[in-house]
């Protein structure tokens, strides 16, 4: 180095800042030959994770490893390089107090990030290889905490390294801490009714659920809401903790439908019909299409009729199946009693009746 410097006439143990320029020289070389072999290492990795991204076979690590590596920045590259080339350089404390926080802040920027990604490939593989419905909620609102948290231990991890107390930093932040959470206690309460819909599920996305008086379809849970489509096609919006509060029934999981229904014949039809009525309903109810009969009883002596009552089960649980069901059976029944020659009262003055 010292032969190059005196053919261009520069005195090699002139001091610069501190230190001979051919130190300075050094630093310099060592500092570039380091970033350039780090950025042809992270393009070299990324250009095979863009490669291999559809391989499967890979083991887990390995791809965790190379998302790693193509999230590295290139200002962490640079401080690394910094750091290999101030070996060769003796910085004033002023400076290399400045340049050791600079350092520090990338670093801890650089391993937010990493966190970050690692956290995002867990929770992609999560969402891959379960069911997308019922991990849809729990990883939005589990990415949002733990996001929370991992930058929130890298800020105080950072300002511990750069000399800060945290200790006292802390004791603020607690007491800050409970002054903010009195006056935002609704939207942290909403914060954890999201991660009780996330861990329990008591519904997903895509169930139909009825709250109170409302009904409508889950499009969305959020932090601080979930989001209904009402089947008159208004979106419908609840806090997360009014709705947990609530007596939800949760349609999407019905397993199947009951159903009771009665109906009247006239006080003049012979006993002998009457017996007969019971197995003439169960014939049309056994005859639709996963439907389930119960039972069809007489149960009441009324002032203007003989009062049926009829139960069945649609084990097709959804609403299209059991209203085309209901339709047939209430036309078998009108025409078992037609065929009989049965009639149905039908009321016109209150205890008279008329003939149907």
């Amino acid at each position: 180095m010292k032969y190059w410097l005196t053919l261009l006439n520069v005195n090699a143990e002139r001091v610069v800042f501190g230190n001979p320029l051919e130190d300075w020289i050094l630093a310099i070389v060592l500092g570039l030959a380091t970033f350039t072999l780090l950025l042809l290492v992270r393009r070299s990795i990324r250009g095979h994770a863009r490669r291999y991204a559809v391989a499967a076979e890979l083991p887990r690590g390995v791809r965790l490893v190379m998302t790693l590596v193509g999230r590295t920045q290139i200002a962490t590259l640079f401080a690394l390089s910094v750091v290999a080339a101030s070996k060769y350089l003796e910085l004033g404390r002023r400076a290399e107090r400045v340049t050791t926080g600079l350092i520090i802040v990338l670093i801890g920027l650089q391993v937010g990030i990493w966190l970050n990604a690692a956290l995002r490939f867990y929770l992609k593989e999560s969402r891959e290889g379960g069911h997308s419905a019922t991990n849809a909620t729990t990883i939005n609102i589990v990415e949002f905490v733990a996001k929370l948290l991992i930058w929130t231990l890298v800020v105080l991890v950072t300002l511990d390294n750069l000399g800060v107390n945290i200790s006292a930093a802390l004791t603020g932040l607690g007491i800050g801490g409970v002054a903010v959470a009195l006056a935002v206690q609704n939207i942290l309460g909403d914060l954890f009714a999201s991660l009780s819909i996330a861990f329990d599920k008591p519904f997903v996305v895509g169930d139909t659920i009825a709250v109170d008086s409302l009904t409508g379809t889950v499009e969305a849970v959020g932090v601080k809401s979930t989001r209904l489509r009402s089947i008159t096609g208004e979106q419908i919006i609840l806090a997360n903790a009014d709705l947990l509060k609530s007596r939800v029934k949760n349609w999407g999981r019905i397993g199947f439908r009951r159903r009771v229904f009665t109906f009247r014949v006239a006080y003049d039809t012979t006993v002998d019909k009457l017996k007969e009525l019971p197995d003439a309903v169960r014939a049309v109810v056994d005859a639709q299409e996963r439907c389930r009969f119960e039972r069809c009883s007489l149960r009441n002596l009324s002032e203007i009729a003989l009062e049926y009552e009829v139960a069945f089960v649609s084990e097709d649980p959804t609403f299209d199946h059991l209203i085309a069901v209901e339709e047939a059976i209430y036309l078998g029944l009108l025409s078992i009693l037609a065929a009989r020659g049965i009639e149905i009262p039908v009321a016109t003055t209150v205890g008279v009746p008329a003939r149907g």
